[in-house]
């Protein structure tokens, strides 16, 4: 006979209890673990992608020099169509047809 009483046997679930939970608190923290270390990489991955996407967009960003001769230039163009009231130039313009084909 293996166990000789029965506290004997109730000592050996003791044991083999507190060993499974042991385990499972080091799986628990390896689990732990392993979430921290993907989160630091997943927000290291976005930190140099965020890095790259504000340098791309400066790139693209023109100076306030820049945006002021495109309006002084549109703001010419309307004054050549006849500013706000154009209605004659509009209509003698081919564009209009583009605009008013079903007419």
């Amino acid at each position: 006979m293996i166990n000789s009483s029965r506290g004997e046997g109730r000592a050996l679930v003791a044991v083999h209890r507190a060993s499974r939970a042991r385990q499972g608190q080091i799986q628990l923290s390896r689990n732990i673990g392993k979430l921290l270390k993907t989160y630091l990489w997943v927000a290291l991955a976005m930190l140099v992608l965020m890095q790259n996407v504000e340098a791309a967009s400066n790139n693209f960003t023109q100076p306030a020099s820049y945006n002021r001769a495109i309006n002084l230039e549109s703001s010419r163009g309307l004054e050549r169509l006849g500013g706000a009231d154009c209605d004659e130039t509009i209509a003698e313009s081919p564009v209009r047809y583009h605009f008013h084909s079903y007419a």
